[in-house]
């Protein structure tokens, strides 16, 4: 499975109906203690889904779990 497409794809989903978009990634992903295959993946793949992001939505804002929280409850207002 292309992990970054389906992410992709998901993100313009999230889009298209006007919500944000959370990409929840695992610290496993990235230590690469048991395998540093799995860290050199994760981080490419981390890479090319901001890098596509930021290709297909320019205007995009990228923020913590914390402060969407917060837009989130000033939107609510």
């Amino acid at each position: 499975m292309d992990w970054v497409d389906h992410t992709m794809a998901q993100i313009s989903a999230a889009f298209a109906v006007g919500k944000p978009a959370n990409i929840a990634m695992h610290r496993m992903s990235f230590v690469g203690g048991i395998s540093p295959a799995v860290r050199e993946r994760g981080n490419h793949d981390l890479k090319e889904i901001l890098r596509r992001v930021k290709q297909q939505w320019p205007e995009v804002r990228f923020v913590s779990t914390r402060a969407l929280g917060g837009i989130m409850n000033l939107a609510e207002s």
